[in-house]
């Protein structure tokens, strides 16, 4: 069996019999990025709905990957002689060509194409990815404490990203913890001292000790 007629049968399975799809109504509900959600409601983001998908396929040996296209993540599966595209989000549809340059000028408002986009994604970037949209939700959502967790989740990701320690910074300093706010924030300009936003880091420095100036 070809890994195109391979992938029609899982999509059969994953969308027409469990009846996966995106969650286009809810779209920005946390509960779309956690697996264990995704896999109970069968319903998700097209990140976690691809991961889904790739985590089926791998265990019936289909050489298959995440591809991180921009704002909307599809699977890419390698076939004789070319590699193709589906979208789980709309019910594991093939993307053709013209269909994914649509996507990308949608998304990138007429950008110049960029092959890479298609590259496969390591596993720890798909993850990476995920964990950051969960954080926008949550800091949008004002959840902050919640947005601590996945942040701290994101710097053990990525170690040598000093901008978490930034992001922590903020974040505790929202959850009203001046003092590791100002920890972090501190790490922040000693690891990355000619960063682009170091007055307005220097600024939030200054803001949080007058904030606590007036708490005590």
């Amino acid at each position: 069996m070809t890994a195109d007629a391979a992938i029609a049968a899982l999509r059969g399975v994953l969308f027409d019999e469990e009846g996966f799809h995106g969650n286009a109504e809810e779209y920005s509900d946390p509960r779309n990025s956690y697996l264990n959600e995704v896999l109970e409601r069968r319903t998700g983001l097209p990140i976690t709905l691809s991961l889904v998908v790739i985590e089926v396929a791998r265990r019936v040996g289909l050489p298959v990957a995440g591809v991180g296209f921009p704002t909307h993540f599809i699977v890419r599966y390698e076939d004789h002689p070319e590699p193709h595209f589906l979208d789980p989000f709309h019910g594991g549809r093939d993307l053709s060509r013209e269909a994914l340059m649509r996507l990308w000028r949608r998304a990138t408002r007429g950008a110049a194409w960029q092959e890479d986009a298609l590259a496969a994604l390591a596993d720890v970037r798909i993850l990476v990815r995920i964990l950051t949209n969960l954080k926008v939700v949550y800091t949008q959502s004002q959840e902050f404490r919640r947005a601590v967790v996945v942040e701290e989740k994101l710097a053990l990701l990525e170690p040598a990203e000093v901008v978490h320690q930034r992001d922590l910074g903020y974040l505790h300093f929202a959850c009203r913890e001046p003092g590791r706010a100002i920890g972090y924030l501190e790490r922040y300009l000693k690891l990355a001292p000619e960063a682009a936003d170091r007055d307005q880091v220097q600024q939030h420095l200054r803001a949080i000790g007058a904030s606590i100036a007036r708490w005590n």
